[in-house]
Parts: C-alpha cells; sequence; structure tokens
C-alpha cells in the first residue's frame, strides 16, 4: 500500500475508505465459507464501480474492507450497491445477513496504522 497520488486531467488524489460492515446484534455467523465469498463479492462489486479493493479483514461478527476510488466516484452510491448487494448474497446463500455499516474519513498516517489492523 502505498501514499502515491493517483491523478486524472484536473486533480492528483489518494481517496481511501474504511468500511466496517456489522451483523445484525453483533451476531457471531461469518464462517470461513461466508468470509471468503464476500472477499471475492466486495473485490467484484468494487472492481465493477472503478475502485480498488486495498485490504479485507474482520472476525466473526463483522469485516473490514478498504478500498479506494476516484474522485468521480459517488461514494454513497457505491456503499449503497455493496450493502444491498451483500446483503442479497448473504440471504441467498447463508440465510443471516449483514446490517450495519460504519464509514470514517481517515487521512495520511491513519492508512497506514488501518493496514496493519485491517490485516
Amino acid at each position: 500500500m502505498s501514499n502515491q497520488l493517483d491523478s486524472n486531467r484536473h486533480a492528483k488524489y489518494n481517496l481511501i475508505y474504511h468500511l466496517v460492515v456489522v451483523t445484525k446484534f453483533r451476531k457471531e455467523c461469518i464462517s470461513d465459507n461466508m468470509y471468503s465469498d464476500l472477499n471475492k463479492h466486495f473485490k467484484r462489486l468494487l472492481e465493477g464501480k472503478n475502485c480498488n479493493l486495498l485490504e479485507f479483514g474482520g472476525e466473526k461478527d463483522h469485516i473490514h474492507v478498504m478500498f479506494s476510488t476516484p474522485p468521480q466516484v459517488q461514494l454513497s452510491k457505491v456503499l449503497n450497491s455493496l450493502k444491498t448487494s451483500t446483503s442479497r448474497l448473504i440471504r441467498r446463500d447463508y440465510g443471516d445477513y449483514l446490517k450495519d455499516f460504519y464509514l470514517k474519513n481517515i487521512s495520511g498516517q491513519e492508512v497506514i496504522v488501518l493496514c496493519v489492523f485491517v490485516k
């Protein structure tokens, strides 16, 4: 993970987000198979939205997703798509679903610290 700036015609940027998806009532229900499927699902969805999955980690009751986006990507639409399709996948394949998410903007040195934490 580097702190190099990406660029387009009008800007240089490094937009990195840390998404935490928590199971309903913090119930420990994420199995190893579910975790693997979620990793693939998030990677595929983010690539489809012109985003990059940087790190994926978590435990039995939550997952951490770090991803980067270009400035033209609408974050609210990406999060809505991730939450909706993930919920659908879990309900379809596993019967339980992931519910709430928390998003906090981070900058600078926090990115490196979070990468170590997510791993």
